[in-house]
Parts: C-alpha cells; sequence; structure tokens
C-alpha cells in the first residue's frame, strides 16, 4: 500500500470529499491497511449519504453477502436500488440478478428485466446476457429469437456465458435454424475460456460427428479438461470410454 496516497485519501475524506470517503471505506474493506469491515461500512456510509453511488453499491453487497454485517437480503436491496436508481449500471445489474433469483424481493422477471435493460443500455456486458436468461425464464424451455439477439450482444463483449447459450440455441434450433457447425464455434470459444460445460458439450459433438468431424481422442480430451473441473457429465461419459 502506499502510504502517502492512503494518508492523502484520509484527509480529504475526512475533510467530505465523498468519493474519497469511499476510496477509504475500499481500503479499509480489501485490507489496503487491515482490513476492518466496521471502518470500512462507516466510511461508505458517509460517502453514500452525499448520494455517492458506488459507495452505495458496497454497502449493498456487504449485507448482500453478510461481509461484516448480519446477511440482510432487504437491505441490500433498499442501497442496491438507491444506487441503480442514479443510473449505476453496476447497481441496475445486480438489482435484476435480486429480483431474478428473489432474494430480498419477490421473484419478479419483469421487473429482473427492467433493470437489466437499463444496465445494457450502458453497455453492462453481463446484462446483456442475463437479458437473454430472462427471456429464456419467461418463455420455459422454448427460448427463441429475443434471447438470441440479447446473447449475440453480449457475445461482442465476449461473454462466456454468451457463448455458451448461443451453442444451446443452435444445438436445439431455438430461435434459429439448427446448426451444428455454428454451435461447435460458440461451444469451443467458451471451452477455450475454461468453461467445463462448453468443454462437455463440444465432446459430445466430436463424439457424434455433429458439426466436426468425429474424432473420439477429441472427444477425450475436451472430457477430460471438463472432468478436471468437476463437471460430473464428462467424469461419467469418460468412464464409458475406457
Amino acid at each position: 500500500m502506499n502510504v502517502g496516497y492512503f494518508e492523502n485519501c484520509k484527509r480529504r475524506a475526512e475533510s467530505g470529499d465523498a468519493k474519497k470517503q469511499y476510496e477509504l471505506g475500499c481500503f479499509y474493506e480489501r485490507g489496503g491497511t487491515k482490513a476492518n469491515f466496521a471502518e470500512a461500512l462507516k466510511w461508505f456510509r458517509l460517502s453514500a449519504e452525499q448520494k455517492y453511488a458506488p459507495a452505495q453499491m458496497n454497502i449493498g453487497y456487504m449485507y448482500d453477502s453478510g461481509k461484516g454485517v448480519p446477511q440482510d437480503y432487504n437491505e441490500a436491496v433498499k442501497w442496491y436500488r438507491m444506487a441503480a436508481e442514479q443510473g449505476y449500471a453496476y447497481a441496475q445489474s445486480t438489482l435484476g440478478d435480486m429480483y431474478s433469483e428473489g432474494r430480498g424481493v419477490p421473484q419478479d422477471y419483469t421487473e429482473a428485466a427492467k433493470w437489466y435493460h437499463m444496465a445494457a443500455e450502458q453497455e453492462k456486458e453481463d446484462a446483456l446476457c442475463d437479458l437473454g436468461k430472462i427471456c429464456h425464464c419467461e418463455r420455459g424451455d422454448s427460448p427463441g429469437k429475443p434471447e438470441f439477439d440479447w446473447y449475440m450482444f453480449a457475445a461482442l463483449f465476449e461473454d462466456l456465458d454468451a457463448y455458451f447459450n448461443l451453442g444451446v440455441l443452435y444445438v436445439n434450433g431455438y430461435g434459429v435454424p439448427q446448426d451444428y457447425t455454428e454451435a461447435a464455434r460458440w461451444y469451443r470459444l467458451a471451452a477455450d475460456m475454461g468453461d467445463p460445460m462448453s468443454q462437455f458439450n463440444l465432446g459430445l459433438l466430436y463424439a457424434k460427428g455433429q458439426g466436426v468431424p468425429r474424432d473420439r481422442a477429441e472427444a477425450r480430451k475436451l472430457w477430460t479438461k471438463a472432468a478436471e473441473r468437476g463437471n460430473k457429465y464428462a467424469k461419467k461419459n469418460l468412464s464409458l470410454l475406457d
């Protein structure tokens, strides 16, 4: 830690600078000094009282995760909402998660989509992918064009989940013509990023010769990588190959 920077940050925080109060809170939260969650929360609150959205977001996270305070999803939602209503994309996306998962609020996909849309308009890439997932949840087991569009948008930002979900859409022909070659291309992008389910699914395509040449050795290699990352389906298929 740069002691001079810390002391300067503390002086400015004590003089009422909201941004520096937030940064000082981060020092205490992350152990830039000695980790002290009570002190972190104190500075985040001082900053949040001046409507500094990142500080409001961090207070929400502390309650969401039970970090230094009793876990309280209702309190987390309150702080996330404060930041989200100021246009803070990260808070908007996280508030969408709370509605999608029903944490601290009743599960509500419409409300989740509203907040994801707001974050997506600021090109928050995980919100783009989450919009695709929300479309899937609302439509049940037959996703289609809306989620494909959101996943494609998220893929522009090299989002791993978007790559995987595009593979799923192409394998099943959801919202697009069924195309195993395209499915393999998207699965490979996610597999190369270390995603075990994409490695498993790409292995299946090689085992069956769908969209790629049939190649049991390649399937084994991919399933081995997936199994090493704990994928139970890959472990089962490897045992059948032996």
